[in-house]
């Protein structure tokens, strides 16, 4: 049998590495939450901002009367001074989230 107390050190050490304990966090939420299909998470250079291609895509799926029913969440690091996020945050249908946050990980892997 195991040492516990060496198990636990061990695996706090390595809670300490920032990537091993975001991969514990998304573990966790992708055991604990199912797949909901009308959920789409876009995330642009990491969170930088709403460009690109993920930002055409939302855009034509929010006007597009097909996909009214779908929750558009967007990855942001920052909401300040952001002309997108203040002019969507009014929209029920689509939300904010921070990088790597306990919800950016709900999101993650429901989607």
């Amino acid at each position: 049998m195991p040492d516990v107390k060496k198990v636990i050190k061990t695996y706090r050490k390595k809670m300490e590495n920032t990537n091993f304990s975001r991969q514990v966090e998304y573990q966790k939420a992708f055991e604990k939450y199912d797949v909901k299909s009308n959920i789409i998470l876009y995330e642009s250079f990491h969170g930088k901002g709403m460009t690109d291609n993920p930002f055409a895509i939302f855009k034509y799926l929010l006007n597009n009367p097909e996909f009214k029913n779908m929750r558009h969440i967007w990855v942001l690091n920052n909401y300040e001074d952001n002309g997108y996020y203040n002019y969507y945050k009014k929209f029920s249908n689509v939300e904010f989230v921070k990088t790597h946050s306990k919800k950016y990980f709900y999101y993650l892997a429901t989607e």
